[in-house]
């Protein structure tokens, strides 16, 4: 199963919070959807490892707080990765209080919602919380930040503590550009990976600033953690085909690709590893690759095979043997 399908289910972005015996807490949710509109009511998942959940449990309300696509990193790792046993998420975070008490986060956010819990279901890691809206505001007209924005656009990760959290938010990752080795850092810590060409626009780090020059005082704009918290993975992604370099040159343009293609007209290195065969197509037999992918260490030496290829689940299955190899080394 490719659990990376689960990326392609629409999802936003939220503060959710709660307050309990006077104490207030949130965390950052992507899990919010509407149940039924009259009487209006909302459901959220909230991970029951989590202060949040302890709080909501006990006092039977919480507030969704929309966040904008505007949102700071710092701000979502605040809420998304640092824990309310250890600091005051509101210390510093604008917010309210309106009908239930509860506290409002109206930093970043273009909407919010208020609610009293109905109903919950166990589901095991989590508990689905159904509340009847009782309070709800619009509060700009900016975007409302998707999940998805929050991956592709942001370069945000998911904690271990989110439903939607995969393990393969925390590969390590290193792709070559066409005009040059451009070598992404993932945070090891909470997954958040840096990469070169976007920068770190919220703590002014402007496009194109490797790794390696950032200031030795910057930190992991998510969760806050050192430079040495990163790492690297000294991996090269090699294509090999029989069309012609001409060919590759529009496939590469047409398709924005990152790594570096080769051509074998000839079929020669195609031939040696094997991937060179006939096969059959509707009764017909010819010639052609066969689908592989190898992983060859430093020395040489191929460590791993796959052959005929298919692409579902295939990506996480090379990083994860990956990483194995690379914590096996000496």
């Amino acid at each position: 199963m490719n659990s990376r399908t689960l990326h392609k289910i629409s999802y936003g972005m939220y503060v959710i919070s709660s307050v309990k015996e006077g104490k207030f807490n949130g965390q950052i949710a992507n899990t919010v959807f509407q149940i039924t509109s009259e009487p209006a009511t909302i459901a959220i998942s909230i991970n029951k490892q989590n202060l949040t959940h302890e709080y909501i449990s006990a006092s039977k309300i919480f507030a969704a707080a929309v966040l904008s696509e505007n949102t700071p990193l710092k701000f979502i790792g605040k809420f998304g990765f640092k824990s309310g046993r250890e600091i005051d998420k509101f210390e510093d975070t604008e917010f309210k209080t309106e009908k239930t008490g509860t506290p409002i986060v109206t930093e970043n956010a273009v909407a919010y919602l208020e609610a009293e819990i109905i109903n919950s279901l166990d589901a095991g890691t989590h508990t689905v919380f159904l509340g009847r809206v009782v309070g709800a505001e619009i509060l700009n007209d900016e975007k409302p930040m998707t999940y998805a924005y929050y991956h592709q656009v942001k370069n945000g990760s998911a904690p271990k503590t989110a439903p939607t959290y995969i393990k393969r938010e925390k590969e390590k990752i290193i792709e070559e550009k066409k005009s040059g080795a451009s070598k992404k850092y993932v945070c090891m810590v909470c997954g958040y990976i840096y990469d070169p060409d976007k920068g770190d626009p919220d703590d002014n780090i402007p496009p194109g600033t490797p790794f390696d020059k950032l200031p030795e005082d910057w930190t992991c704009p998510v969760c806050g953690a050192g430079k040495d918290e990163f790492e690297k993975l000294n991996t090269v992604i090699i294509g090999i085909s029989k069309d012609s370099p001409k060919s590759h040159v529009k496939f590469i343009d047409k398709h924005n690709l990152s790594i570096l293609i080769l051509s074998d007209e000839e079929h020669k290195v195609l031939e040696t590893y094997g991937v060179w065969g006939k096969k059959k197509n509707y009764g017909r037999e010819y010639f052609g690759i066969v689908r592989s992918t190898f992983i060859i260490d430093p020395d040489g030496k191929i460590r791993k095979e796959w052959k005929k290829v298919r692409v579902a689940g295939h990506v996480d299955a090379v990083l994860d043997t990956l990483k194995k190899l690379i914590e096996e080394s000496p």
